[in-house]
């Protein structure tokens, strides 16, 4: 167990980028269950042994203190919550529910920060939020144009389905727009609010409606929801713009970079 966990903490290391480095980190910290006393451990690692005694496993028994369960099948070598390799499917359950609970704590901060950076400087800015759109798309797609609002660098790495820059949009606002729900999007929805307030003002409105993009890529990400790179191809890489924000993404399924293109 001890091999294992060397090898996977230094393949982590070397071929993954600070980003992917540090968010495996943050999942194996909060998967990992509270140390047990000295006494646990013992009692933990006798209940393993009659377990496999009455099972008829041999001498293969579990003997990771960090993995809690007492019918764990992955024998000597168990690396479940030491390593990314977990086979006891007990285990694989109880890393799926605290994964999930660490990105609802993402999500719960990245709500926080919108109410206070966001919605206290346009207060009454219209919003929208990821499920909302997600609904409108499958009803109709055609209905709403995003436009994406971050520097080019970002945009190259992925964008939502159905976006256009915002350069484009601006150049010819009724090609893009005529009748449909405009929704501008950033990364969290800062700069996407301060764009949907200025088309809000404009004397020429083709759009139908506006909306800011409430928590925009996080928000969108947080859904499920589908991403373009540069290509036209899906792919699960979204910018994070720097660390802090990156750290609101979901823990899983999407590839936070800050790296450009």
């Amino acid at each position: 167990a001890q091999a294992a966990k060397g090898w996977w903490l230094r393949h982590v290391w070397t071929q993954h980028s600070l980003v992917q480095k540090l968010t495996f980190f943050f999942c194996l910290i909060m998967a990992a269950p509270p140390p047990l006393t000295a006494e646990q451990e013992q009692v933990l690692l006798e209940k393993k042994k009659t377990w496999a005694k009455e099972a008829n496993v041999g001498d293969d028994v579990c003997q990771n203190v960090k993995c809690r369960c007492v019918e764990c099948t992955c024998g000597a070598g168990c690396t479940c919550n030491v390593s990314p390799a977990v086979v006891c499917d007990p285990c694989k359950d109880f890393k799926t529910m605290m994964m999930a609970k660490a990105t609802a704590a993402r999500l719960e901060s990245a709500e926080t920060w919108y109410k206070d950076k966001i919605s206290s400087t346009y207060p009454s800015l219209p919003s929208i939020q990821a499920s909302e759109l997600m609904d409108l798309r499958r009803a109709d797609a055609s209905g709403i144009v995003f436009v994406d609002v971050r520097p080019e660098a970002e945009r190259l790495i992925s964008m939502i389905p159905g976006s256009v820059a915002q350069a484009d949009f601006q150049a010819d606002p009724a090609k893009y727009s005529e009748g449909k729900l405009v929704v501008p999007y950033c990364t969290l929805g800062l700069a996407s609010a301060a764009v949907a307030n200025e088309l809000l003002k404009s004397e020429k409105r083709p759009w139908a409606e506006v909306r800011n993009f409430e928590l925009s890529l996080v928000g969108w990400c947080h859904q499920g929801g589908e991403l373009l790179d540069s290509s036209g191809a899906p792919t699960m890489r979204v910018h994070g713009v720097r660390s802090d924000v990156a750290a609101l993404f979901p823990v899983s399924n999407y590839e936070v970079i800050l790296e450009s293109a």
